[in-house]
C-alpha cells in the first residue's frame, strides 16, 4: 500500500510540475516589411569587405565583399538591335540564316 501511495504521490507531483512549467506555443503573426526609397543607387556607399544591399528608386542593388553594385532582379536592360557583319541594325524579331560553315569566335548568352 505504501508503494501505491508513493507512486500516486510522485505522479501527482509530476503532473503539478508539468502543468505549471509547460508553456503553450502560439504562432506569431508579423506584418510585411516595406522599404521605400527615393534616391538612385549611385548614392549608396560601398563598404570594403562587407556585403551591402541598396534599396533605391532604380531597383535593388547588391555589393558583394566591397565590390561594385550590381542590380538584382529584372532590370531595364536588353538588346534593342542586332547588327551582323557590319550590316544595318535589325530590330524586333530578327531572323538570321547562319551557314553551316560558320565558325564561332565568341558566345553571347541572352536572358
Amino acid at each position: 500500500m505504501k508503494r501505491l501511495l508513493s507512486a500516486v504521490l510522485i505522479l501527482a507531483i509530476g503532473i503539478f510540475i508539468g502543468s505549471t512549467t509547460s508553456r503553450t506555443v502560439v504562432a506569431q503573426s508579423v506584418p510585411p516589411l516595406q522599404i521605400q526609397a527615393a534616391g538612385l543607387h549611385t548614392s549608396c556607399t560601398v563598404t570594403p569587405t562587407s556585403t551591402t544591399y541598396c534599396f533605391a528608386a532604380d531597383g535593388l542593388w547588391q555589393s558583394i565583399n566591397g565590390g561594385a553594385f550590381t542590380q538584382l532582379g529584372g532590370g531595364v536592360a536588353g538588346v534593342t538591335s542586332v547588327t551582323v557583319n557590319g550590316g544595318t541594325a535589325q530590330t524586333g524579331a530578327v531572323a538570321l540564316t547562319i551557314p553551316t560553315q560558320a565558325t564561332t569566335t565568341s558566345t553571347t548568352v541572352l536572358k
